[in-house]
């Protein structure tokens, strides 16, 4: 069974929700070191300022010293969730624009311009699906997306997804 997909970014952050639901029994990862740096010189300097101005001992000096910290951690805060907003697949990628899917008895291949995919059965961790989308997990937070407007009706779109889940469920054993 073969269809083909035009994957859009909207499509992609569909998968990123559903990836993030899966993960949320999971823990954060670790603060980096410089995170974890800035995080306590910027607490240690607040708690400075605070005590400072118990003791009615708060110069302009302490004042700038804490605010340009402050300042230093906010920026570095603000610069990686930039680079967080704008993290995105190309548009005619690997994992945007049109794809071609196709299920067999032993893998579930995706094939798009200048990629190829090819994933046995066995390694799916998991098909879901939502109102719009079929995705196949190979990861905890990766996966193939599979837009149902892609078939001619819902009926074809549950027959694919019928067939999907009955070549997952034969090679679980």
């Amino acid at each position: 069974m073969q269809v083909t997909v035009d994957v859009t970014i909207d499509d992609f952050r569909a998968l990123q929700t559903a990836a993030l639901a899966r993960l949320s029994s999971v823990p954060a990862p670790p603060r980096t070191t410089a995170e974890r740096f800035v995080l306590c010189v910027s607490v240690l300097c607040a708690l400075v300022f605070f005590i400072a101005v118990a003791r009615h001992r708060h110069g302009v000096a302490l004042v700038l010293g804490v605010s340009g910290l402050i300042g230093v951690w906010a920026s570095i805060l603000a610069a990686r969730m930039a680079t967080l907003r704008t993290w995105r697949p190309s548009e005619r990628g690997s994992l945007l624009g049109e794809q071609t899917v196709e299920l067999t008895d032993s893998s579930f291949i995706c094939r798009s311009l200048g990629h190829a995919c090819e994933v046995a059965w066995p390694s799916i961790h998991a098909i879901e699906e939502t109102d719009q989308h079929f995705f196949f997990f190979t990861d905890r937070v990766a996966g193939a997306i599979v837009p149902k407007r892609a078939f001619a009706s819902t009926e074809a779109a549950e027959r694919f997804a019928s067939r999907a889940r009955e070549l997952h469920a034969r090679a679980a054993g």
